[in-house]
């Protein structure tokens, strides 16, 4: 919409150049071209793309859901991780996507995630059950808040969710040892 408000200036520029010159042919032209850009401008806000060519950030979009089942097709959906949700954070499968015009939501903070999909062992005496850890460890060593750590029950339970996550976010899956637990050693008794 920016663009637009842009464009807009301009014309009305080049529009007070016509009128002060007596129309000039160049500064005709290049009014020609600017009504030319508005026009494609227009084309391009207005007319639905496939979802695919979507933006692959945290902004808000219009989104066709003809699956929507609530409301009307059309609503406000973002990206997360494995798709899109709308504004209740519920599931959303858009097939076509439209951009809002200003002013824009706020963003949502989603990032694409980076780094690995780590199994560590853990322990909780208030979750007794708990074995292991699943969670999202980006490339500088910090782990992704933005994504909550998935508590199993057994290595095979860890490492089933990790597989899960590593389809859903495209990363590699890695059991490690936890860095803040110090092995035992049995000392030798002294004579």
């Amino acid at each position: 919409m920016t663009d637009l408000l842009d464009i807009a200036a301009r014309l009305d520029a080049c529009w007070l150049d016509i009128v002060a010159s007596d129309g000039e042919t160049p500064t005709l032209s290049h009014c020609g071209n600017l009504m030319s850009e508005a026009s494609r401008a227009l084309r391009e806000l207005a007319v639905p793309k496939p979802i695919g060519a979507a933006p692959d950030d945290d902004r808000w979009i219009l989104g066709y859901d003809p699956a929507a089942t609530v409301g009307p097709p059309w609503l406000l959906v973002a990206r997360c991780d494995g798709g899109w949700h709308d504004e209740a954070f519920y599931d959303a499968n858009p097939t076509m996507w439209a951009p809002l015009p200003d002013p824009q939501p706020e963003p949502t903070g989603w990032r694409k995630a980076e780094g690995t999909i780590q199994i560590i062992k853990a322990w909780s005496k208030d979750i007794p059950w708990l074995t292991h850890l699943v969670e999202v460890v980006k490339p500088d060593g910090s782990v992704d808040n933005n994504r909550e750590p998935d508590m199993a029950t057994s290595i095979e339970d860890a490492r089933r969710r990790a597989a899960a996550w590593a389809v859903k976010l495209s990363l590699p899956v890695v059991e490690v040892d936890d860095k803040n637990v110090v092995p035992f050693q049995r000392k030798e008794p002294t004579p």
